[in-house]
């Protein structure tokens, strides 16, 4: 049996199995070919290929972003028809998606680390509402703002 690397012999073996432990970290990031050759005592060759992906440095996010509803402030009381609401993230990669809950029902989507979202509080009865964000990362982290708590 022969174990070969985008062609270049790494392994070999007289018998009918073969173990070869590799350490891709040697090799650049990037596309490689695998074939494994098989010769019986005819002389016959069984070949079989897989390709395989060496990605060393790609970044593993594990890190949840961090949100916060920056304006109103908890404790605000509602006055106007219309209160605009901001929230800010952060991420240690990137958040690709903001979003905001009110009284626990989404309310508003974007797609960047910043918005600011208006609530239309004409049918809003009197009395606790409650604010929070959540931000998204590309690896599926998420992060949770600290509720706030607003007034009507």
């Amino acid at each position: 049996m022969e174990l070969r690397i985008n062609g270049t012999l790494v392994a070999s073996a007289s018998a009918a199995s073969l173990a070869y432990s590799w350490d891709s970290r040697l090799v650049a990031d990037g596309l490689r070919q695998l074939e494994l050759r098989a010769f019986d005592a005819a002389g016959n060759v069984g070949t079989t290929t897989r390709t395989v992906t060496v990605s060393n440095n790609k970044v593993i996010d594990s890190i949840a972003p961090t949100s916060a509803i920056t304006s109103p402030s908890n404790g605000f009381r509602i006055t106007t028809r219309t209160v605009s609401i901001s929230v800010s993230s952060s991420d240690n990669v990137g958040v690709t998606k903001l979003e905001l809950y009110i009284d626990g029902r989404l309310s508003g989507t974007a797609s960047s680390s910043t918005a600011t979202f208006n609530w239309n509080t004409s049918k809003v009865s009197a009395g606790a509402h409650t604010l929070q964000a959540f931000a998204t990362d590309a690896a599926g982290n998420i992060g949770a703002s600290p509720i706030i708590t607003v007034y009507k």
